[in-house]
């Protein structure tokens, strides 16, 4: 088992942005075929020639009338929107992963830290401190995150061939208001791109 414990890089990658496609109900997918049975949501690839992917988590916050909190919302892109869980305690062990088609070639992730919707909800929700990399079940890196509501990139010590690709909780800092642990975005650099 490979273990490395690596820190956000100062220039980012070239990003294979994921965009959420629209699927009717908001948040709820096909489960993935390993088995979880929690909240997906579908999304594709810019370039779409690798097959759809799901992306999944252990629990979200439920919607409300002013915003939606499923995993889906880690990776539409958008600043203003974050994946919460919702697990008692401080978000420890819980985790958002992303399910490919087939496997892809990883080399970086890119993450946004928190709820950036604004400073005030930023400090409010709870934040990543440090968390696992799992490809397919095994962890392949340990990340220790800035406590920042900018963009963290963080390239994998080598490529590495995953169907699974999950991000697990391990410690965080804390929210002013609520124990909710936020991800604004949670994207993948591929290294298989044509």
């Amino acid at each position: 088992m490979f273990r490395r414990r690596i820190s956000p890089l100062s220039t980012p990658g070239i990003l294979i942005a994921v965009l959420l496609l629209a699927t009717g109900l908001p948040g709820i997918g096909a489960a993935p075929a390993h088995g979880f049975q929690g909240f997906c949501h579908t999304v594709s690839t810019a370039r779409s020639d690798k097959g759809r992917v799901e992306i999944c988590a252990t629990n979200a916050r439920p919607s409300s009338s002013y915003a939606s909190y499923d995993p889906g919302m880690a990776a539409d892109g958008n600043l203003k929107t974050a994946w919460l869980e919702n697990q008692p305690g401080s978000g420890g062990g819980a985790w958002i992963e992303y399910v490919f088609a087939s496997p892809r070639t990883i080399q970086a992730i890119q993450l946004v830290n928190g709820y950036t919707r604004s400073r005030t909800v930023f400090r409010a929700n709870g934040r990543v401190r440090h968390a696992r990399i799992l490809a397919d079940g095994i962890v392949i890196e340990e990340l220790t995150l800035a406590d920042s509501s900018k963009q963290q990139t963080f390239r994998l010590s080598q490529p590495t061939k995953a169907r699974y690709l999950r991000l697990e909780i391990v410690d965080t800092f804390p929210g002013r208001k609520t124990e909710y642990v936020a991800i604004t975005e949670f994207l993948v650099e591929f290294a298989d791109t044509h």
